[in-house]
């Protein structure tokens, strides 16, 4: 055989062999996606029968009352309840009715009206959504888990855990996960089921969002935590209250009837050209701030309460205009309204809030007429009330900085 035979023969068998391997390559990596493909919707199948299973036990129950441990953390302030829910269930045959009980509130669901009691205050409020229902807010209720299921973007099994001393499935779901205005905004549920008896012992909701009022929202995204512990099942009990019977009590207001009440007592807010009113209170350090103190300067006050959503949402301001006009003759007072003085100090540090930071501040809201809040009164160096701005809006920036500006 010739060198140039050899030579085809020996480059022949090189294209056989790469082709061996290549094509073996391919078939490595069809069986590794066909395996893949298998393991996902092995897992998918096993996580959505799982739910189901949840689902369509709690359903083919008459009732189930069960007690709840749930602690909220919110930028409107956390909260820790222990409540008692009654559940009429067959959530898939629209026939829903619950009722949840704390030592101060009572809500009640008869299928088409929501009744709200609020023991401490003795007002009543009713809605025809379920949803509005504070406990939906605050809690996890297992119908609630059932409409996160119903719209869940992502259902993810993961390794079984013990809580308890119970076997528990443990289920990842989001609802949401996405960026807007180039922050991340998600809610994202982990819910353990007893391997048991497929019941829910815990469930965790974890969100970021931004917070709405008036159409206007928030500049910057706040977190929300909700933990629920479920304990004490009870199945299909023969003395299941009757939640169509469930009346607001002797003596209780409706809240339209209080807003009104509220609206006729309120008194319209100082006009730009009077005197502003003098003031006095502590600060959170206990130290005394005096409009007195504050004589050839511009004033802004600030009234707040925590729990207030364009407080939240006016606070970042507020601290940049600190920042500007902190070596000039402007002075900012922010001052708290009703909170005790823990509570405004715990708001404070959440939402780094710049001081000074009047507390017990009703007595001076009610000598500028605050009635709902937030409410910005701008004094020039007369001791004039220049402007007053009355509530959050999209331009509360621009707006206090021009006026400021113009008063220095």
């Amino acid at each position: 055989m010739g060198d140039m035979e050899s030579f085809i023969l020996i480059f022949i068998k090189c294209v056989y062999i790469k082709n061996l391997l290549y094509n073996n390559l391919i078939m490595k990596k069809i069986v590794t996606l066909i395996t893949l493909y298998f393991l996902l919707n092995l897992n998918i199948s096993a996580q959505t029968q799982i739910l189901k299973k949840f689902v369509d036990q709690v359903n083919a129950y008459k009732n189930i009352t069960y007690t709840s441990v749930t602690n909220t953390e919110s930028p409107l302030g956390d909260s820790a309840d222990t409540i008692t829910t009654y559940q009429n269930t067959a959530r898939d045959k629209k026939d829903l009715q619950f009722e949840f009980i704390t030592t101060h509130n009572q809500d009640a669901f008869d299928g088409e009206t929501l009744l709200m009691l609020d023991f401490n205050d003795k007002v009543y409020s009713t809605n025809s959504d379920y949803r509005y229902s504070s406990f939906y807010f605050s809690s996890l209720p297992l119908f609630k888990l059932f409409d996160v299921i119903k719209d869940a973007l992502n259902i993810k099994l993961l390794p079984d855990t013990i809580l308890n001393n119970t076997a528990c499935f443990h289920i990842k779901i989001s609802a949401k996960d996405t960026i807007v205005r180039k922050k991340r905004v998600y809610d994202i549920y982990d819910i353990y089921l007893s391997k048991a008896t497929y019941f829910p012992l815990y469930a965790e909701n974890n969100s970021s969002s931004y917070i709405e009022k008036g159409g206007v929202e928030s500049a910057d995204v706040f977190k929300m935590v909700i933990r629920n512990k479920y304990a004490d099942y009870k199945i299909n009990q023969q003395e299941f209250p009757d939640i169509a019977a469930v009346k607001a009590p002797e003596g209780f207001k409706s809240a339209e009837e209080l807003n009104k009440e509220s609206t006729e007592t309120l008194l319209p807010l100082l006009s730009a050209g009077g005197k502003a009113p003098d003031c006095t209170l502590k600060d959170l350090d206990g130290k005394m701030i005096s409009s007195s103190d504050m004589k050839n300067k511009v004033i802004l006050i600030e009234f707040f309460d925590s729990g207030c959503g364009p407080t939240i949402m006016s606070t970042p301001i507020i601290n940049r205009l600190h920042e500007k006009y902190k070596n000039s003759n402007v002075k900012i007072v922010s001052i708290n309204l009703s909170d005790t003085r823990p509570i405004a100090l715990k708001f404070a540090k959440k939402f780094k809030m710049m001081g000074p930071i009047g507390i017990d501040g009703r007595m001076v809201g009610d000598s500028f007429h605050v009635g709902a809040i937030p409410i910005f009164y701008l004094i020039n160096k007369q001791g004039n009330i220049a402007s007053v701005i009355d509530g959050y809006k999209e331009e509360l920036e621009s707006d206090l900085t021009a006026q400021i500006d113009k008063l220095k």
